[in-house]
């Protein structure tokens, strides 16, 4: 009496191999985007706190803070602190003036750069 072994054949196994490739090639190109979407997401948020911070700053003193006033820094005066951060830990305020300002953040997801215009209320990022 013959014992019959179930088992895979060689080319179901090729093409097992095969399909895992393939959507492997397709969905780590994907997974890296939402990684670096992730990153950036903590510029955004950075940014979105030195908008609140500088609005904040501009109702009491009715104009948007620069770094040459005094030689004070952003974070003695505005109240943000980015060491905590991860992967965005570097800003910069500038083009301060009565009506409007931008900031920049530097980090792991590039560089993102948000402008304010309070006279037409209008936020741009790039």
């Amino acid at each position: 009496m013959k014992i019959k072994i179930k088992a895979f054949t060689l080319v179901e196994m090729i093409i097992t191999i095969a399909l895992v490739v393939i959507l492997s090639t397709l969905s780590v190109p994907i997974y890296r985007k939402h990684v670096v979407n992730a990153k950036k997401a903590e510029g955004y948020t950075l940014l979105a706190q030195i908008k609140d911070s500088q609005l904040l700053y501009y109702s009491e003193y009715r104009r948007f803070f620069t770094k040459y006033e005094g030689q004070k820094s952003f974070e003695e005066v505005l109240g943000i602190d980015a060491r905590g951060n991860k992967y965005y830990s570097l800003f910069q305020i500038g083009g301060a003036d009565g009506a409007c300002f931008y900031a920049t953040v530097w980090g792991a997801g590039g560089r993102i750069t948000l402008g304010y215009n309070r006279t037409t209320g209008s936020t741009t990022a790039a």
